[in-house]
């Protein structure tokens, strides 16, 4: 039992360490979104440049492909070493976990979040 604890904390970690990369990658890889600032009735007010682009859904997918693919590369990996189950099953469970860590290090690598704020720094348009 304790060398399938041990394996599982292993998986998970090199699991977690594939979020980080996720992450890394999701913000590497996917299209920005172009934002137009401007001031309307005495306040900043921030719009799509391109209304009709498909950026916006463009970023969801690009995560969404990127942590299928990653998933999948972890479940045919841990497979091929080690063909039993057993609490290697629970660690690999913890793909959600690296989803997590991932969307947080792309929306810490990517653009600011307070989008109205930004928009102020850089001045109109």
């Amino acid at each position: 039992m304790k060398t399938e604890v041990r394996e599982a904390a292993v998986i998970t970690v090199a699991v977690a360490l594939g979020g980080a990369l996720l992450g890394v990658l999701w913000c590497w890889l996917a299209p920005r979104v172009p934002l137009v600032g401007e001031v309307a009735d005495d306040s900043w007010v921030v719009y799509l440049k391109d209304t009709e682009g498909e950026q916006s859904i463009g970023v969801d997918g690009t995560f969404t492909l990127l942590a299928l693919a990653f998933g999948f590369v972890s479940a045919v990996v841990v497979f091929v070493l080690r063909r039993r189950g057993g609490a290697v099953v629970v660690a690999l469970g913890s793909g959600v976990a690296r989803s997590l860590l991932a969307w947080r290090v792309g929306v810490w690598l990517g653009p600011a979040q307070d989008v109205v704020a930004q928009a102020k720094s850089v001045g109109k348009g």
